[in-house]
């Protein structure tokens, strides 16, 4: 079984804009929830999904320059963005 961890990451909080690439203590939101989950050992792959808008093409530059995988899909259904990560990852 392909266990897939799924990251949601987007840019567009209202109360805490941007706060999945806000510093704490010199890392990212998202590289400390990476690290998190690589250190259990019931996930197979880590895999940020976020929107294919404008808003979040910093998440995925920033996916790119960190070699994460990840997956842009609909800004309006979250249902079909976390579908087609794990359709895409062939995750169980």
């Amino acid at each position: 079984m392909h266990k897939v961890a799924i990251i949601q990451a987007r840019m567009g909080s209202t109360r805490f804009p941007k706060k999945i690439l806000a510093q704490i203590y010199g890392k990212t939101m998202l590289e400390r929830v990476i690290e998190r989950l690589s250190e259990s050992k019931c996930v197979d792959q880590i895999v940020v999904a976020t929107t294919n808008a404008d808003s979040d093409r910093e998440v995925i530059q920033y996916c790119i320059d960190h070699k994460l995988k990840y997956f842009a899909g609909s800004e309006m259904d979250v249902l079909e963005r976390y579908y087609e990560t794990a359709k895409m990852y062939h995750a169980d």
